[in-house]
């Protein structure tokens, strides 16, 4: 695979591919296995250059496992991010990733499309084990006995020829047929390794592939994750200043209105006392005793509603205020709103970014990217 120089390839990729090229030019035999750890990079022995750590020859890891599991699992990893990002408490961001569903059953189409695949090709791989263990590893076995067999005949013979060069010659031709047996056996030996390694080889590139992919998905699980709970904090503060503002808002508009039926009560209080200041002029040939008294309180009751009439002219001021706090309020969820549709549109960048990267961009993907921008 020609990619270890692109931008987008993970150092672990590129370091697992120079440890199988070294591996394959020295001759040594490349493990069918992830057995490696992760590359340590606070620890370097060489500045610039890092090393891998074999784990135990019991523990292995299968990318077939892998993509097995988030196959089966996958109901319960959407719930799962659900849960991660508050949508659950929230019905309105719960509604907007529901109406997402043909982005996810497209994911969800995704993975078992690379689940197949990678059946497959293990398939494949497994029958090409058995064929190398069943013909290549058996034979290999059986022309090493028969070398090794060869090769203690060779020295017998050899003795042997040692012994009866003095009386005979005719051993020379023995000597070279063993040798060109010899030969013919190398040579068989070369052409098993000519055409089985390279299938093996192949296999393990396709293998890698399939790697990079079940990460980028990975990935695109993550950034989904993030942008979700990103939106749900956003929305949960405008909805909470908002409702705040909402009941200060009621509660200036409750104490208007006591205030306005305390005004009217007042009023009938002084129309009643008018009245009877009218009584009392009638009678005030009688008894100016009790004009005066009356004049007394009816100035009382004068002052008293001048006092609540003030008392309803600083509450309208507080009015006032508040309902300006309510408009600051408005504007500060008028910002946020702008907020949530500049994520909006961040979100989108970033689709446009992952589809960049498809090798043959599916129309129906394009779609369920579209619908929930519009939304």
């Amino acid at each position: 695979m020609n990619i270890r120089n692109e931008p987008f390839v993970h150092a672990q990729i590129k370091a697992l591919l120079n440890n199988i090229e070294s591996k394959q030019t020295k001759g040594q035999i490349v493990s069918e296995k992830l057995e490696f750890k992760e590359i340590d990079f606070m620890n370097e022995t060489i500045p610039g250059v890092w090393r891998y750590q074999l784990e135990s020859k019991e523990e292995s890891y299968s990318i077939g496992i892998f993509f097995n599991l988030l196959k089966e699992t996958y109901d319960d990893l959407i719930t799962s991010l659900l849960n991660y990002c508050n949508l659950s408490t929230d019905p309105a961001a719960l509604k907007q990733v529901t109406n997402n569903s043909k982005q996810v059953q497209s994911l969800r189409q995704q993975i078992e499309i690379l689940v197949e695949e990678n059946e497959k090709l293990n398939k494949q791989l497994n029958e090409l084990k058995v064929t190398k263990r069943s013909n290549e590893f058996v034979e290999i076995k059986r022309l090493q006995q028969v070398i090794e067999e060869l090769e203690v005949n060779l020295s017998r013979k050899t003795r042997e020829i040692d012994e009866l060069m003095a009386n005979s010659k005719g051993s020379l031709s023995l000597i070279q047929n063993l040798r060109e047996k010899l030969k013919d056996v190398e040579e068989e030996n070369h052409r098993y390794n000519n055409i089985f390694f390279p299938k093996q080889k192949d296999i393990e590139q396709q293998t890698a592939k399939l790697l990079d992919e079940f990460l980028q998905i990975k990935k695109d699980i993550d950034t989904y994750s993030s942008l979700f709970k990103m939106e749900s904090q956003i929305r949960e503060k405008a909805l909470k200043s908002k409702e705040q503002s909402e009941d200060q808002v009621q509660k200036l508009v409750d104490m208007l209105g006591r205030s306005k039926q305390k005004n009217k009560e007042l009023q009938e209080v002084i129309k009643q006392k008018e009245s009877i200041i009218n009584k009392v002029l009638e009678a005030k040939r009688q008894n100016m005793d009790e004009i005066q008294v009356l004049n007394k309180e009816i100035t009382i009751h004068k002052d008293q509603v001048l006092y609540e009439q003030n008392r309803v002219k600083e509450v309208q001021v507080q009015f006032d205020i508040l309902e300006k706090k309510y408009q600051d309020m408005f504007e500060i969820n008028t910002h946020f709103n702008k907020r949530i549709y500049e994520l909006e549109r961040q979100k989108k960048e970033l689709l446009d970014i992952l589809k960049k990267h498809d090798i043959e961009p599916d129309p129906t993907k394009l779609n369920f990217i579209n619908e929930p921008l519009q939304s």
